[in-house]
């Protein structure tokens, strides 16, 4: 991908995370994401879009992962500790776009092992 290109995502992707940041900025709890989990996806379902086109399949992989749970409260589904993911998921996302070290692989781990027990 071109510069520019990549410029721009990695743009849009902070205005993404940024807006995730704002929305959780509202919650204290499980129950507060339960209720915002929509507009929460929005956000991660661009960010997985994105991410891998811009070689950064790490956050791909988180961002897919917080998409298919955020999908899973949507449809219904209680989850326990969404709060908490959430909360570790977002300053991992801004280093992923540094390249600077985070927990992007445990965390999606702990998604993908919360989502294998529905």
């Amino acid at each position: 991908m071109s510069d520019e290109f990549i410029t721009v995502a990695t743009q849009e992707i902070r205005d993404d995370i940024l807006g995730m940041s704002n929305i959780m900025n509202s919650c204290k709890n499980d129950i507060n994401v339960f209720d915002v989990a929509g507009e929460l996806k929005k956000h991660t379902h661009k960010i997985k879009g994105l991410s891998p086109m811009m070689g950064k399949d790490d956050l791909g992989s988180l961002s897919d992962s917080l998409d298919l749970m955020l999908k899973k409260i949507v449809e219904g589904t209680k989850i326990e500790g969404v709060f908490d993911i959430l909360e570790k998921s977002l300053p991992a996302m801004n280093l992923s776009l540094d390249n600077s070290p985070n927990d992007q692989d445990l965390i999606t781990s702990q998604i993908k092992d919360v989502l294998s027990k529905l």
